[in-house]
C-alpha cells in the first residue's frame, strides 16, 4: 500500500486529538493529493478519518474540501455519510457540534455523495 495509505493508517490507530501536528498533516497530505489529482477518494479518506476519530472539522478544513470540490464531481465510498452520522451522534451526545459545520456536511453531502 502507498505511503498515504500507510500514513492514514497509523492516525487511524493512534490516539491524537485533531489539533496535533501529525493529524494536521495527515489531514494536510490528504487534501494536498485531492487538490493534485482532483480525485475525490482522497476526500473520502478525510471524511472516514475525521469519523473515526470523531474529530470536529474546524473551518480552515472545510474551506479547503469545498476549493477541491470546485474541480471534484462527487464524493466516492462512504466517508461523507460516515462523518454526518458522526457528528449527529456526538450532538446528541451533548458534545459541542458547531451547527454551522452540520449544516456545511449536510449540504457537501447533498451535492456530492454516493
Amino acid at each position: 500500500s502507498s505511503m498515504e495509505e500507510l500514513i492514514v493508517e497509523m492516525i487511524m490507530s493512534a490516539k491524537v486529538p485533531v489539533d496535533h501536528p501529525t493529524a494536521r498533516s495527515c489531514v494536510d497530505c490528504l487534501l494536498a493529493l485531492a487538490d493534485k489529482t482532483s480525485s475525490g477518494v482522497w476526500l473520502d479518506r478525510v471524511f472516514k478519518l475525521h469519523a473515526a476519530k470523531t474529530w470536529i472539522m474546524d473551518e480552515a478544513i472545510v474551506a479547503r474540501v469545498r476549493k477541491a470540490l470546485d474541480r471534484i464531481p462527487r464524493v466516492p465510498g462512504s466517508g461523507l455519510k460516515e462523518y454526518e452520522q458522526t457528528l449527529r451522534t456526538l450532538s446528541r451526545e451533548g458534545k459541542d457540534v458547531p451547527s454551522g459545520l452540520m449544516a456545511e456536511i449536510g449540504q457537501i453531502y447533498d451535492a456530492y455523495g454516493s
